[in-house]
């Protein structure tokens, strides 16, 4: 096979930086994904400990944001942990991972907690 010309690339260029147009709804495909594979999660123990107790919604938007992202993350580190080393797969978990909009998940189970809350009159006004 003859070698391209100098400056050229016989390969074309199909991966992009992921942008911010919205996949099935969701932010990404990242995004669309991890909520597809943990969809319907429970926050009934939270809500009867009194865990969002005093809460606005930004607080408790925070609070399942960071929730499912550490859940998620400690799901991926049982494939991980097993090797005793990383590697491609998993680096190219972790990259893909640092695309998830965390918020965006949560923002899909904050009115339900919010009304939960409300129900049992302990949310803050």
């Amino acid at each position: 096979m003859p070698r391209p010309a100098l400056g050229r690339s016989p390969y074309l260029y199909t991966w992009s930086i992921m942008d911010t147009q919205k996949y099935n709804g969701w932010t990404n495909h990242a995004t669309w994904l991890v909520n597809m594979h943990f969809e319907c999660l429970d926050f009934s123990d939270e809500i009867e400990d009194g865990v969002f107790d005093n809460m606005d919604k930004a607080d408790i938007l925070c609070y399942v944001a960071s929730w499912i992202q550490e859940m998620v993350e400690e799901h991926v580190e049982q494939y991980d942990v097993p090797y005793g080393r990383g590697g491609f797969v998993i680096d190219l978990i972790n990259s893909t991972l640092s695309d998830v909009d965390w918020h965006d998940i949560a923002d899909h189970y904050v009115d339900d907690i919010m009304e939960a809350v409300l129900d049992k009159g302990l949310v803050a006004a």
